[in-house]
């Protein structure tokens, strides 16, 4: 999304009077995912039960722990994470239970895109080509391969006789 500073996102672990908050923003999130796909009757009752400020604080009460993202002292997403409900989960494992975050927050995925094409290119591909084959501007392939390149996950590479950058995968991604 623009017109928004990610640096004053504030994550923090959320407590029982964060309940709300949570419920607001997994109501929020889940309305604007399933309205018009599922019954409204069907939507409004998982959410009334499965989003509950009540629920949620017996969640975290019972040892779940849940991270809240906030934009302006406003709640935006969250994570909760809780022991697994399988038979063959082992002391210490944990289970991603819950993750919601407003859509307008959301990535434009062209990074991942650019990931996973640079995954199956058994050689460099050039800049022009990324944005040709990803169908996306140059200056989104720029700021995107930026990204990648500064968590280690591609690497800018130099072809000879080519004057354009072109990148492949870093030696080490994983």
């Amino acid at each position: 999304m623009t017109g928004f500073d990610a640096s004053k996102v504030v994550i923090r672990e959320a407590g029982a009077a964060d309940a709300g908050r949570l419920s607001l923003v997994a109501d929020a999130t889940f309305l604007e995912t399933f309205a018009g796909m599922i019954s409204g009757e069907a939507l409004v009752a998982h959410c009334e039960r499965a989003h509950a400020p009540d629920y949620l604080r017996q969640l975290l009460a019972a040892g779940a722990k849940a991270w809240l993202a906030e934009l302006d002292a406003a709640p935006i997403g969250y994570a909760l994470v809780n022991r697994p409900e399988l038979d063959a989960a082992e002391p210490g494992d944990i289970e991603l239970k819950k993750i919601y975050l407003l859509s307008r927050f959301h990535g434009s995925g062209i990074a991942g895109r650019l990931f996973g094409l640079l995954i199956l290119a058994p050689d460099p591909v050039s800049f022009g080509a990324l944005a040709e084959e990803l169908q996306v501007s140059r200056g989104s392939i720029s700021t995107n391969a930026r990204l990648l390149e500064s968590k280690g996950l591609i690497e800018r590479v130099a072809v000879p006789g080519e004057r354009q950058d072109f990148f492949r995968l870093a030696e080490r991604p994983y």
